[in-house]
């Protein structure tokens, strides 16, 4: 599963929220007894044991957050009858692309909480408190009312965990320990193991006793996940708790304003019918794309990023690019696809149907047993691997040709006639396409970023996955399940375009980026 390393951003410089730095009370960051020891601590397989708390609260908010993204889609477009909504499977889709947009778009949010405001731990708890009342609103209020609070509410409580929970596992280490790269292997566990158990469970809550049952399990399991937090946070690092850079207190009056003006324009776009469940993942593709613009025209234009870094920054609009299209494949596994398995696949073994929510669990079981051996070859290759912008390239096509893989069953006259070992083979290509993808984005990312934006390049990262996501919406509603092989082969040629300009232009590009990318 897609989840590259968050880091806060770095709101002095945010082109959206500049501040007098001369009234700003500076922080002192210098390293704390407590966080000295938790830097030597090793109870935990050689690791801090606050490792431990903080795999706690990721795993269950995984769990969760995938366990409902699993089964959102059937229950948006199943009819009444059969306990969901009856909206429509293009419905479905839009929504399901726009809430994932949501989620990364909401990490600059939860990010620039922490910076200003409450700092990485009280953030993260107040987050958690968000997505726990989600998570109850959607298993207790029926009908499109419960809906639209619920995502809206998890979306940007997912936002303010993801933004900080692995800015606070780094706190645990001091700089240069060799033991980080560990911690976060550790930490990354819990959401592959989160993104495992969590459709599987809430799936067959699902399947077997309705979808409120499967919503229910999710909230049962963020809320299990806050109360572990609770009760061991106090054993987390003070840097965690320290506010980087405040907000003065008499520039507060600000958020309100902000929050009004926010609230008063959804409402107006709401009420006017401007916005509407038909054309939620083109706003949220839009305000992603206007967002990413304005931040690298600041990037661009700045006075404090040199000639040099002004050449990476540019650079890196190709893999930014690659970073969108991948997106916008992948994330049709959570809504597209998953009405494909429900229509489709054959999911049947004997007299027993899988679930189909489990088509995300298959996904995130086949990424697993990918991962390690794709990790294994670039060890072996060492300095011969391909590099970032190759691989980038390498992943695009890898997953055109996965969608390219539905053809041969799109004029089936039988309805769940794909075999499920056919789908299997599609979701193990798309997610070797995500361990190119992925992971190389975030270093890029970090590595291209000027000195006076580093932290804001990564949350720019952030913004293509989050328009990534919200494009994979507005290109499922044009899937026609009557005539589906123009919808394949256009996101099959979508993939090895991009791919093959990206490999055209990885090595000139490459060269610019840094001399070992």
């Amino acid at each position: 599963m897609t989840e590259p390393a968050s880091v806060a951003l770095d709101a002095k410089d945010s082109p959206a929220m500049g501040v007098d730095e001369a009234r700003t009370r500076v922080v002192d960051l210098s390293i704390s007894s407590k966080d000295r020891m938790i830097m030597e601590d090793t109870r935990l397989l050689g690791q801090p044991m606050p490792l431990l708390y903080i795999f706690s609260l990721e795993f269950w908010e995984r769990f969760s957050f995938y366990g409902l993204q699993a089964i959102l889609a059937i229950y948006i477009y199943f009819s009444v009858a059969d306990g969901g909504l009856g909206l429509g499977t293009g419905t479905a889709v839009g929504i399901i692309a726009a809430y994932g947009g949501t989620v990364y778009l909401s990490t600059l949010l939860g990010a620039w909480v922490s910076d200003r405001l409450f700092g990485a731990e009280r953030t993260i708890f107040y987050s958690a408190v968000i997505v726990v009342i989600g998570h109850v609103t959607l298993a207790l209020v029926p009908g499109l009312a419960g809906l639209l609070v619920a995502l809206v509410l998890t979306a940007v409580g997912a936002g303010g965990v993801k933004a900080n929970a692995a800015a606070m596992v780094g706190q645990l280490y001091s700089p240069g320990s060799q033991r980080k790269d560990g911690g976060f292997v550790l930490y990354y566990m819990s959401i592959t193991i989160g993104a495992l158990f969590g459709p599987l469970l809430t799936g067959l809550a699902q399947s077997e006793l309705g979808f409120h049952y499967g919503f229910g399990l999710a909230a049962i399991g963020m809320t299990i996940g806050l109360v572990i937090y609770s009760l061991t946070k106090k054993h987390l690092p003070d840097s965690a708790k320290l506010v980087p850079n405040p907000l003065p207190v008499n520039q507060r009056w600000m958020i309100l304003v902000a929050a009004a003006a926010v609230v008063g324009a959804f409402t107006i776009i709401v009420s006017t019918g401007l916005l509407n469940m038909g054309n939620v993942s083109q706003w949220v593709s839009g305000i992603s794309l206007a967002m990413l613009i304005m931040f690298y025209y600041v990037f661009v234009t700045s006075k404090k990023v040199n000639r040099a870094e002004r050449k990476r920054t540019i650079a890196f609009i190709p893999a930014l690019v690659s970073t969108v299209v991948y997106f916008a494949l992948h994330f049709q596994v959570f809504g597209l696809l998953t009405t494909y398995a429900d229509t489709s696949m054959n999911r049947k073994i004997g007299d027993w149907e899988m679930p189909v929510a489990w088509l995300v669990t298959m996904y995130a079981v086949l990424i697993t047993v990918a991962a390690p051996f794709l990790s294994r070859l670039w060890t072996r290759l060492r300095n011969k691997q391909p590099s970032s912008s190759m691989k980038l390239g390498l992943g695009l096509p890898i997953t055109g040709v996965a969608f390219l893989m539905f053809i041969p069953f799109a004029n089936a006259t039988e309805p769940n006639s794909t075999p499920v070992l056919w789908v299997a083979l599609i979701l193990f290509l798309i997610g070797i396409g995500e361990l190119l993808v992925g992971p190389v984005g975030v270093s890029l990312a970090t590595t291209v970023a000027p000195a006076a934006f580093k932290a804001q390049t990564v949350g720019v990262y952030y913004l293509s996955i989050a328009l990534g996501s919200a494009l994979s919406g507005v290109l499922g509603q044009f899937y026609d399940p009557m005539n589906q092989v123009p919808y394949w082969i256009t996101m099959g040629a979508l993939g090895l375009i991009a791919g093959a300009v990206q490999i055209i232009i990885a090595r000139p590009v490459s060269r610019v980026l840094v001399p070992t990318v």
